[in-house]
């Protein structure tokens, strides 16, 4: 079937009809008309209504003064266009991607990092809040053992105190003891009572010494979460890249 016998029956409006060919051969001579079996399929609609494959009996019937072209110059203009776009996926494309999958690994590794540096800055801010703590702790215990020595100072001189007075006292006993034992004579008669024995009968003052419980602190206002530090956040910013929009590769 040809143009010019389209013409001759009137069976159309004029329009280019053109014999198919591509440049893979026989791969589409195999295609059939779903409508006419035994007719090949041609040529190709590009009506926007339509886009499909046509044989001449479809052109006739169906498709009067649409935009006809050869099947094989379609199929060619798709196959060069996918080739276009594999090529674009092959030079442009992948290449990108791959280099921002390429990025992001190396980002795991910098924000670990990174985590790992902050983490031991929070470690050793604690490690001082531990250190400063302890130092009080020291102080604290310092001066309990500070109390301790001027306690224990203060018992020890009221106890030689004591041990003082209970020798002065048999000594004096003593001599007393020999007075009574003694022949009288008028220094016995004369003999009054015991200037240090007056002084003794003053007992020293009982002390007794205690101790206050250790008051803690409230842990909660010594050490408050948000006087410790600030919690770190991590920041996503767009890089200003002109990276290319992806498209839509298949039509």
């Amino acid at each position: 079937m040809c143009k010019a016998q389209h013409e001759a029956q009137h069976l159309s409006n004029p329009h280019e009809i053109i014999d198919m060919t591509s440049d893979k051969g026989g791969s589409l001579e195999l295609l059939h008309c779903p409508s006419h079996k035994e007719k090949r399929l041609q040529f190709y609609c590009n009506r926007e209504a339509c886009l499909e494959e046509v044989c001449p009996d479809c052109v006739i019937e169906k498709h009067n003064g649409h935009k006809v072209e050869k099947l094989g110059e379609v199929y060619n203009q798709i196959r060069a266009k996918l080739q276009k776009e594999s090529n674009e996926i092959d030079t442009e494309l992948l290449p990108k991607y791959e280099k921002l999958l390429r990025k992001e690994d190396a980002k795991i590794s910098r924000v670990s990092k990174r985590i790992d540096e902050v983490q031991k800055q929070m470690e050793a801010h604690a490690n001082k809040i531990v250190g400063k703590v302890t130092a009080i702790k020291e102080k604290r215990v310092q001066d309990l053992q500070k109390e301790k020595e001027k306690a224990l100072k203060s018992i020890e001189a009221t106890k030689n105190t004591l041990e003082k007075n209970i020798e002065q006292l048999r000594g004096i006993k003593t001599q007393l003891d020999q007075k009574i034992d003694a022949r009288p004579c008028t220094a016995f008669l004369n003999a009054g009572k015991n200037k240090r024995l007056t002084e003794m009968e003053e007992f020293p003052k009982d002390i007794e010494y205690t101790l206050d419980n250790f008051r803690a602190g409230d842990i909660e206002t010594i050490v408050q979460e948000n006087h410790f530090g600030t919690s770190p956040q991590i920041t996503q910013t767009i890089q200003p890249e002109n990276l290319k929009n992806v498209k839509e590769i298949i039509p």
